[in-house]
């Protein structure tokens, strides 16, 4: 019989802040790791044991077993959006945060894309289950818990965002309801890293 999974919130702790780090990694298929270096786990570690901001562990809820975390959501409303700061991941990043100036002027269009928010939105920033736990439900129960907590935030769509080359996600997002409603530019040096915007009106 399969472990039963439940669904709680993160908790402020190092170790936890190492698994948003991987979870967020895996999330982006290894754009993470492209932009912060190999020391990614660190910076983003430490980013997210400091409230308000989008990668803070407020915003994050893991899937668990009895054996361990299984999978991991993260995400955010228009409105907590609207009110987070960089702050805390660029003193995260120290000195290794130069490394983001480049990846953001030749991603520009990429970037404002993704970190555009409207009004009444929920997004969805990473979601990730564990290659061990796949096709067990697990991401549905991610998604439940993220649709429940954007209408307790009083959001009208759950938002994401998906690589056009992942086509097993976005059958699963489609069968969540799901539809595609735009397509990202491409970053100027990985031509193939464009998403799809997803919607679903609640």
């Amino acid at each position: 019989m399969a472990d039963r999974v439940v669904v709680r919130e993160a908790q402020p702790t190092p170790q936890e802040g190492q698994q948003y780090a991987r979870y967020s990694n895996e999330a982006s298929h290894g754009v993470v790791r492209i932009l912060f270096g190999a020391h990614f786990e660190q910076i983003l570690g430490r980013a997210y044991l400091s409230p308000g901001h989008d990668m803070s562990y407020e915003h994050v809820v893991f899937a668990e077993t009895d054996a361990g975390i299984v999978g991991m959501a993260s995400g955010f409303s228009f409105d907590d959006h609207r009110t987070s700061t960089v702050r805390p991941v660029l003193q995260a990043a120290r000195l290794r945060g130069i490394r983001l100036v480049p990846f953001g002027i030749l991603g520009l269009r990429f970037f404002s894309f993704v970190n555009t928010v409207p009004e009444g939105d929920y997004y969805v920033a990473a979601l990730a289950v564990d290659d061990t736990s796949r096709g067990q439900g697990v991401a549905s129960m991610l998604l439940d818990d993220t649709e429940q907590r954007a209408a307790a935030a009083g959001c009208t769509r759950v938002v994401l965002d998906v690589e056009t080359a992942n086509h097993q996600a976005q059958r699963v997002y489609q069968r969540r309801g799901m539809t595609i409603e735009g397509e990202s530019p491409a970053i100027a040096f990985m031509p193939d890293k464009r998403v799809y915007r997803m919607v679903k009106t609640l």
